[in-house]
């Protein structure tokens, strides 16, 4: 690449970046003013130029739509009208559903993990401006971050065998928005884990991002090993996976910050927040969130139901009242923001006890203090029985028998026998993501 080329191509970058920093400034100024006449227009506005899209590229979504005069009054009331989407509607009909500017050459795609065992193929593209790096953006500058400050993320990157050999376990890649340090939850163990932090120590990052179970990892082995940091974390920032109260407590206590969750996935169609405390306050700018029971109708206020949403961000594959799988309760609606009161897992994450009813793991592992995950280094639920459950378990630090009578207390009070497997790591996922619960029965 010549040098003017690569001179115009700096300037370019540096000119979207202004640019999105400038949109997640005006749209922070709006939420903490709580305007909401202002987010309540802005919504409306992004939603419109979304619908007025797919009712124009999308075959599918053109025959729902024939004859609506979509505008800023009545947007809401169309998502409403429409069916509710699932991954099988989407296999089912994905080449009417995608855009027509979507040919067979199309380069730009993604897959989901597969959590529920459904992963999905999808392609993405995204009109004016890049709603997901404005919102990661809201969330740094939220945290108090600057232009010079350095991201690294724990996530499932995959690192090649020579750097492995040379004990790096990262990959260097964008500061913003996913972290110039990617270190690799893949390659996480007692005898690698030293090499993490001495990194760690050498980069002195201000925001530390990526996966719970990985950071939670690293804290409780800095934790057990008496590990100094030569860093001050500016906040740390969850994504990805579920974790608890618990969870938070500690890595906010080994890395001296505030601790942010972050609720969205693969899809692009949600993008929620949580800063003190189990509460998520879903973004007006990235799309619509609803949550609903299992008749499709929303659920009242304090109720749980499952998170229903419609983003605004891929126009490739519209995800128009798209079921995610997962549940919250719900919290209501202000100032044009949608609160979860707490996220409850997703549909697939419940045990069935001996009375066949579903026990939601929130309620049951993360819904108070256990004192048993104080001595647990990692663990995993399986169901193959109905009322019956196998733990396997990482023993910690002062792991004894009066730990395992805890947990079959716990589990006893909710109908549930357990049996122990005592492990010395749980796998992971090929993304190097932990799967908390393998759940093998069907209800």
């Amino acid at each position: 690449m010549g040098l003017l080329k690569k001179i115009r191509e700096k300037r370019k970058a540096l000119k979207q970046f202004a640019n999105i920093r400038k949109i997640a400034l005006q749209y922070l100024k709006m939420l903490r003013k709580r305007k909401s006449k202002e987010i309540e227009l802005e919504q409306r506005i992004l939603l419109t130029d979304f619908l007025l899209y797919v009712q124009s590229h999308s075959p599918y979504y053109k025959d729902l739509l024939w004859g609506k005069n979509i505008n800023l009054e009545n947007c809401i009331n169309v998502v409403n009208d429409l069916p509710l989407c699932s991954k099988e509607l989407i296999r089912k009909n994905c080449n009417t559903i995608y855009s027509t500017e979507i040919g067979d050459d199309w380069e730009d795609w993604l897959n989901t993990g597969g959590s529920t065992g459904e992963p999905l193929r999808f392609p993405i593209k995204s009109r004016n401006i890049n709603i997901e790096q404005v919102h990661q953006m809201m969330l740094y500058l939220d945290m108090g971050w600057s232009f010079n400050d350095l991201i690294v993320s724990i996530d499932g990157s995959v690192v090649d065998s020579d750097a492995r050999s040379r004990n790096i376990f990262y990959v260097e890649g964008n500061n913003f928005p996913y972290g110039k340090y990617s270190f690799s939850t893949l390659y996480m163990s007692d005898e690698t884990l030293p090499y993490y932090v001495k990194d760690l120590n050498i980069m002195k990052p201000s925001i530390l991002r990526g996966y719970p179970s990985g950071i939670m990892r690293l804290a409780k082995y800095i934790l057990d090993n008496k590990c100094k940091l030569y860093f001050n974390l500016k906040g740390a920032y969850l994504t990805s996976e579920f974790f608890s109260e618990d969870d938070r407590a500690i890595i906010q206590d080994v890395f001296r910050c505030k601790v942010y969750g972050q609720y969205g996935h693969t899809e692009g169609s949600v993008f929620a927040i949580s800063k003190n405390d189990s509460s998520y306050f879903c973004s007006p700018f990235y799309g619509l969130t609803e949550v609903i029971d299992e008749y499709g109708n929303h659920v009242n206020l304090g109720e749980v139901g499952e998170i229903v949403v419609t983003g605004f961000l891929n126009v490739a594959m519209p995800f128009i009242r798209y079921k995610t799988g997962d549940m919250a309760e719900y919290g209501g609606r202000k100032n044009g923001v949608v609160r979860l009161n707490s996220l409850r897992g997703r549909t697939v994450d419940y045990i069935v006890n001996k009375n066949n009813q579903k026990i939601y793991l929130v309620g049951l592992i993360f819904g108070g203090h256990i004192e048993a995950l104080n001595h647990i280094n990692d663990w995993q639920i399986e169901q193959n029985e109905v009322g019956k459950v196998i733990l396997r378990i990482v023993k910690g630090v002062g792991y004894n028998e009066l730990i395992s009578q805890e947990l079959i207390y716990l589990f006893n009070e909710y109908s549930i026998d357990v049996s122990f497997l005592f492990v010395t790591s749980i796998p992971i996922t090929g993304r190097g993501k932990k799967k908390f619960m393998i759940q093998h029965l069907c209800v």
